[in-house]
C-alpha cells in the first residue's frame, strides 16, 4: 500500500512539474525592452539597466534624481522599492527628474 501511494505521489509530482514547465509561454521569459535605462544619483553618479525584462520590478537606489528611458518600451517609475507607490510613465526617448526608487517596463 505504501509503495502504491509513493508511486502515485511521484507520478503526480512529475505531471505537475511538466505542466509548470509547459504552461509558461517562451515569449514571457524573453520579452525585453531593447535599449538602456539611464539613472543619475547623488552618491554613485550614473547607472544603467541594459535590455531590462518587461514586467519585472527593478529596485534602484533611493537617491536617484533623474532617469532617461532610451529603451523601446514604456518605463513606469515609482517612489518605493516595490513598484507600487506613485507610479508614472516615462515614454521611450523621454527623461524624468522625479526622485524614483524602482522601475517596471511595459509594452503600452
Amino acid at each position: 500500500m505504501r509503495h502504491a501511494i509513493r508511486t502515485a505521489s511521484a507520478a503526480l509530482s512529475a505531471t505537475a512539474l511538466l505542466l509548470c514547465t509547459t504552461a509558461i509561454p517562451a515569449s514571457a521569459s524573453t520579452d525585453v525592452a531593447n535599449g538602456t535605462f539611464y539613472t543619475s544619483d547623488l552618491l554613485n553618479g550614473y547607472g544603467e539597466l541594459n535590455d531590462p525584462t518587461i514586467g519585472a520590478c527593478y529596485t534602484l537606489t533611493p537617491l536617484i534624481l533623474s532617469a532617461s528611458n532610451q529603451t523601446d518600451a514604456t518605463a513606469v517609475v515609482f517612489s518605493d522599492p516595490y513598484c507600487t507607490v506613485a507610479g508614472f510613465r516615462v515614454d521611450p526617448g523621454n527623461t524624468t527628474t522625479f526622485q524614483l526608487w524602482s522601475v517596471r517596463f511595459t509594452r503600452s
